[in-house]
């Protein structure tokens, strides 16, 4: 898995303001997933080294740096980047991020420029893109990408793609299913529109940020 022999290879990656580590850790297995928790741990974690895997390129959904102003999500996936960008002449993996959105902000070009990595904007409104990819219709995110081994999403978002292509999805909380009455007539739609259910059944792995949002895939999809 890419997870394990390119991006967090024995790496610590920062995230905000706390140390996040691949650790060896606990397991919750849902049948054909996988969720590994990605624990705070001190100083004297055992990091466990990773094998290499070469010619091997991973796209990134990075649409959450072009959030205004940016959110937990986004602070979280660019540490993660940048600490991935720390490690990058290690592994032969070329990283391709994308954005999308009619136009390209400023603010994003400048945090795209801060990365090693391509970057590539799909100019099309991101309302347009949603519903495009909600609906199913092939080509997905294929249209508008050149060719990838595998997708990373570090967070819930809209996505379609050709099933045989290995996605790998963060969870970073369920709380729209906890408190569904506390988010707006508009986020509500967003998430049903999503449709979560079918975006974790299609992964091919599941990444959870806390033992908690784990143990919540387990409580909200036991059939998955």
């Amino acid at each position: 898995h890419f997870f394990q022999r390119a991006i967090m290879g024995g790496t610590r990656v920062r995230c905000a303001s706390v140390q996040y580590y691949r650790v060896r850790s606990q397991r919750y297995p849902l049948a054909r997933h996988e969720i590994r928790h990605f624990g705070i741990q001190g100083s004297n974690t055992t990091i466990r080294r990773q094998s290499r895997r070469t010619g091997m390129k991973i796209a990134v959904d990075a649409r959450s740096l072009a959030t205004i102003p940016m959110t937990g999500v986004g602070y979280y996936t660019f540490s993660f980047l940048e600490a991935l960008a720390q490690v990058k002449g290690r592994y032969s993996v070329d990283i391709l991020l994308f954005t999308s959105g009619s136009s390209v902000s400023r603010p994003l070009l400048d945090i795209a420029s801060k990365l090693p990595f391509q970057h590539r904007h799909i100019r099309v409104p991101n309302k347009l893109l949603n519903l495009w990819f909600a609906s199913g219709v092939w080509p997905g995110i294929e249209a508008f990408l050149p060719r990838y081994d595998a997708l990373w999403m570090p967070n819930l978002n809209f996505v379609s793609r050709q099933q045989d292509t290995p996605l790998y999805v963060t969870v970073h909380d369920l709380s729209f299913l906890h408190n569904e009455r506390f988010y707006s007539v508009k986020n509500r739609l967003w998430h049903r529109l999503l449709n979560i259910r079918r975006l974790l059944a299609s992964a091919t792995l599941l990444f959870a940020v806390s033992h908690h949002t784990a143990a919540d895939i387990k409580r909200f999809f036991p059939d998955l």
